[in-house]
């Protein structure tokens, strides 16, 4: 989860190798969807990729096919564990182009992204406006930016992009968030 009433499918493990790479990335849970079942979001978290790997766009779409899928995500940059030092800017590279083929697939699927950005709004922000910059809008948005942690400027750059944003619970127990929340329109915050 994460969401109400929203299940993952397509979740790999959550183990990490002494790089910061996911362990077993090719190893990808996938159950039967039935009409009982809540909504689905299919997870195509590939963060720590490492450079051998490849983006399944086809099992991932024949996964999204089901009316009970109903967003593309968690996908992403997520910079933050990057430290071989003369690797950074390969995976840095090889998570641009997986999350563009991502972003491929929540389009072409007519799907919402849920996008995770982490120490990387520099790149994220201009791969979102050169992608989107030619291609019709979603009826309901283009999807979230969950756990914004960017400031209010970059907000409304990802609301121009017709994006939502989502907090954490840091904003709980952090007070540095308050006026921001305060002054964001609610039709464009989850």
């Amino acid at each position: 989860g994460g969401y109400p009433g929203v299940s993952n499918s397509g979740c790999p493990s959550e183990e990490f190798d002494e790089f910061g790479y996911t362990k077993n990335m090719s190893e990808v849970s996938y159950f039967e969807i039935n009409s009982t079942d809540p909504p689905l979001l299919v997870y195509a978290h590939k963060f720590r990729v490492r450079p051998r790997e490849i983006f399944d766009y086809d099992f991932y779409s024949r996964l999204a096919e089901s009316k009970k899928v109903v967003a593309i995500g968690e996908i992403g940059l997520d910079y933050h564990y990057l430290t071989v030092e003369d690797k950074i800017k390969q995976n840095k590279q090889l998570q641009q182009f997986t999350l563009l083929q991502q972003l491929e697939l929540a389009h072409n699927l007519d799907k919402p992204a849920i996008v995770h950005c982490r120490e990387a709004h520099e790149d994220l922000l201009p791969l979102l406006q050169k992608f989107y910059q030619n291609k019709k809008r979603r009826l309901n948005g283009r999807g979230v930016l969950h756990c914004f942690s960017g400031d209010w400027e970059l907000a409304w750059k990802y609301f121009e992009l017709d994006f939502l944003i989502s907090f954490t619970g840091l904003i709980t127990f952090n007070n540095q968030w308050d006026e921001f929340i305060r002054k964001c329109p609610l039709d464009k915050i989850i």
